[in-house]
């Protein structure tokens, strides 16, 4: 037998070690564990604060009520930028309108062309009665002769006016266009703005916050690996049972005699022969029943560390998984964010280029403004030319008081007087309209010119403010990113630690297999005792045979497990003192 207990002790050393391994294993596990839950906890909280400068840091404010700020903020911004709009679109009605009331006052410089050529007419039919009258008629011929050079002044003097006009109008055409374009520019950028800054903003939102919550839950899921742990270490107590179980086993083996395959029946007495027989054979049962036992108990305690083991692995990889998979969905996300910090140079180009265009158009205005002070020239040497024709037209009154001879052009007469009259009132329409014109004009290119000044200097804020909020948000983008990638639930510590552990698992499952081929070796030798017992039995025709040797008796008794002591009565026949029942299994752990 001295092999069979060879076997024990050893099963007894490995167990101890394996169980001791462990045993120093999981409290360093279990630290390990409970340091990389505060360590993920830090984290989190890392990923739920942010201070104003953008950097993540587990104080500050919520991440949520600071996207919230900034949100409202760009929104109160948007809605100042509109207002300008709004102003900029009154201003532009205004002046399309005095445009629109200026084109339409042209109309005097027609009419003052229209009554010019008719006074030509006029003066050249007095011509020619002034030439007939003879020498009566040579100082009306002269008068006549000026007034047809002044209507062809007045006449050459509108088609300058109406290039004037016509330029002014082609430049009018060029800034309400180019006005549109802008307003257009500006509102497409504006849109542009709104729709990233505020999309960005919704979705780092969203993103950070689920995120957030599922690293939180994967946080409380990993807190469920503490438990398969503490499992784990509770099952280690078992070790001292399986010790103390396989001692009483080598109790019992001890008895034997050293080589029972060369113990014969025939070298005791006939009575003592039967109790060395029986009793032999009932030490190998109670062995047997106790070798199955550690093994039944070895098997269950494998089953509980791999199931445990097998738990934990599956929440490792699970846990695992889901952080990567939520972190590359966020990353993946959170390119709007990134598209909104390549925006920046576009941004600032497309400002730019709306403001040169605005100074482009105050530019334009000016010289407008120089174009239509050109008219009002125009019109001050139309007040000259009014002023010759009302001389000549006095002055042929009175030639034609002092020539009988040209009392006949009395109604020629009236109608250059007439004709005279009405260019005056076209002149002085002209006059007032134009000043009218550059009143209107000139108050609103100012009211413009202040309005794209405020304009310029408020979007050159905005923009500023926008590019840093950028900037701001991609620092948070890209701490949120780095926290994230360096994200972890299990250190490389604490999976050495569970993988190392999990490995004793093998070497516990071997040792089942030893056992059970000692149960084996004593199963074969309860068959040759039990079938020599069945034999004696025979011949002496009883049904049983009762030893009367009390050793078997006071092996039982010291065994220190009761569940064995019982066991070992109902094998033997022996009554087990009623002092331990109810007592338990009484360990050394």
């Amino acid at each position: 037998m001295s092999s069979n207990s060879q076997i024990l002790k050893q099963v007894i050393t490995d167990t101890e070690n394996i169980f001791s391994r462990i045993a120093e294993h999981y409290p360093n596990l279990l630290k390990e564990l409970e340091k990389n839950i505060k360590d993920a906890s830090s984290s989190l909280d890392k990923l739920s604060m942010v201070n104003p400068g953008g950097v993540m840091k587990g104080a500050g404010i919520p991440v949520g009520s600071y996207l919230g700020e900034r949100k409202e903020e760009s929104k109160k911004s948007l809605l100042e930028l509109n207002a300008f709009q709004k102003q900029n679109e009154v201003i532009i009605k205004k002046l399309t309108s005095s445009i629109t009331d200026y084109q339409d006052s042209q109309a005097y410089i027609e009419e003052i062309r229209d009554i010019s050529e008719s006074l030509q007419i006029v003066s050249l039919n007095a011509l020619v009665n002034a030439v007939k009258a003879g020498k009566g008629g040579e100082g009306f011929s002269v008068i006549t002769e000026n007034l047809k050079n002044v209507t062809g002044t007045t006449i050459e003097k509108t088609s300058i006016l109406e290039q004037k006009g016509e330029v002014i109008k082609r430049k009018l055409d060029v800034f309400c266009t180019s006005e549109k374009a802008i307003s257009l520019n500006r509102k497409e950028l504006l849109e542009l703005l709104e729709q990233k800054m505020m999309s960005g903003i919704d979705t780092f939102q969203v993103e950070s916050e689920t995120v957030n919550n599922l690293l939180s839950g994967l946080n409380k899921e990993s807190e469920k690996v503490r438990g398969n742990i503490l499992r784990v270490m509770e099952e280690l107590q078992q070790q001292d049972i399986i010790r103390q179980t396989i001692d009483q086993i080598l109790m019992s083996m001890k008895e034997l005699p050293v080589e029972v395959e060369g113990f014969s029946i025939d070298d005791f007495s006939e009575d003592e022969e039967m109790d060395k027989t029986v009793f032999y054979e009932r030490l190998i049962d109670i062995s047997i029943i106790m070798i199955d036992e550690v093994v039944e108990k070895l098997n269950r305690t494998v089953n509980i560390f791999s199931e445990n083991f097998n738990q934990a692995r599956q929440r490792l990889e699970y846990i695992q998984g889901e952080k990567n998979a939520a972190i590359e969905h966020f990353i993946t996300n959170l390119k709007s964010m990134t598209s909104l910090s390549e925006m920046n140079i576009e941004v600032r180009e497309r400002s730019n280029e709306l403001s040169e265009k605005r100074r482009g158009l105050i530019s334009l205005i000016s010289g407008i403004l120089k174009h239509v002070h050109g008219i009002s020239e125009e019109i001050e040497s139309f007040k000259k030319i009014s002023g010759w024709l009302q001389n000549v037209a006095v002055l042929s009154r009175i030639e034609l008081t002092r020539s009988l001879s040209l009392r006949q052009m009395t109604e020629s007469v009236d109608d250059m007087a007439d004709l005279v009259e009405r260019i005056q009132e076209q002149i002085k329409r002209g006059e007032r309209e134009t000043g009218d014109f550059i009143s209107s004009t000139g108050m609103l290119f100012e009211e413009y010119e202040a309005y794209a000044e405020e304009e310029q200097h408020y979007m050159r804020d905005f923009f500023e403010s926008f590019i840093d909020g950028i900037s701001e948000m991609s620092s948070i983008n890209n701490s949120f990113s780095d926290v994230l990638k360096d994200f972890n639930f299990f250190s490389e510590k604490f999976r050495n630690l569970f993988e190392i552990s999990s490995g004793e698992m093998e070497q516990l499952k071997k040792l089942t297999g030893e056992l059970s081929h000692v149960s084996g070796n004593l199963q074969t030798l309860k068959v040759r005792f039990d079938e020599t017992i069945k034999k004696k039995i025979g011949e002496k025709e009883i049904q049983e045979w009762n030893i009367s040797d009390e050793s078997l008796n006071k092996i039982i008794e010291r065994f220190t497990i009761y569940s064995h002591k019982r066991s070992a009565g109902e094998v033997t026949g022996l009554n087990v003192e009623e002092s331990a029942l109810g007592a338990g299994e009484v360990t050394l752990f």
